[in-house]
């Protein structure tokens, strides 16, 4: 299948930044560890071995690497959009029972391979979120866990407030997410933290995407808003909303 526009400059961006990726990643990092801890916490039962884990946009490893300290996998595959991104990851992660594959998520489907299936910071990149979401939870077997974390659609109030907020892609609502989940089928938990992080003006905010690869989704085609971005000089806090899932079909 051929690799739409916006994928291609996902690809792009997620490759040019991947050197430096981690040492940049302060937001992802910080999300990751709050994600295993949300596991830890929602989880109330043992695996049935073996375990089976797949990282949908797994990037360097970040969260397939914390989850081996804790679950003992009989596989873990890690798929991602960025070639440059998976070759860091397999030199961090040499285990045999680890695999590797470049691939955007959107076009994966053997879900019902795994037993339990995470991301942290990726999904958000889907081209069609809520069919990606309904096509796993239709997909996953049963006892299955899907663990994600994602910015929803109420984060960057600060850049709606001067009118930027434009400039970002439209991200997934937390409230549409749980309309998809069937209570019948379904054991979930989830949850909500706000990170904060200042800058001495927006322009600096949106250099900070660009080192960790998540500027693919600018739009930079209107130049007032350019203008306007470039010109603003007043410092901003702004806001990252991050919706957790645990989800575990019956």
């Amino acid at each position: 299948m051929m690799m739409s526009e916006i994928k291609r400059k996902i690809e792009n961006c997620f490759d040019q930044s991947s050197e430096n990726y981690e040492s940049n990643a302060y937001i992802q990092k910080s999300v990751c560890k709050e994600l295993i801890k949300f596991y830890v916490d929602s989880k109330s039962f043992d695996f049935i071995k073996p375990i089976r884990g797949l990282d949908l946009g797994s990037g360097t490893g970040l969260l397939s690497s914390q989850f081996q300290e804790i679950e003992e996998f009989d596989k873990l595959h890690l798929v991602d959009i960025s070639k440059k991104m998976i070759d860091l990851a397999k030199k961090k992660m040499t285990n045999n029972y680890v695999s590797f594959e470049i691939n955007d998520f959107d076009h994966y489907n053997n879900f019902e391979k795994f037993n339990l299936i995470f991301s942290n910071m990726a999904l958000h990149w889907s081209s069609e979120f809520e069919k990606l979401f309904s096509n796993l939870l239709d997909k996953i077997s049963s006892d299955c866990v899907l663990l994600f974390s994602l910015p929803n659609s109420s984060s960057f109030k600060s850049l709606e407030k001067i009118r930027l907020k434009n400039l970002i892609n439209k991200l997934p609502s937390e409230k549409n997410i749980l309309k998809l989940i069937n209570k019948k089928k379904f054991f979930y938990k989830h949850k909500e933290i706000i990170l904060k992080k200042k800058y001495d003006k927006p322009i600096s905010f949106f250099y900070d995407l660009r080192k960790v690869g998540a500027n693919a989704g600018l739009d930079t085609k209107n130049k007032r808003d350019l203008f306007s971005l470039r010109n603003n000089n007043s410092k901003i806090l702004i806001d990252y909303n991050i919706s957790f899932f645990f989800v575990r079909k019956f």
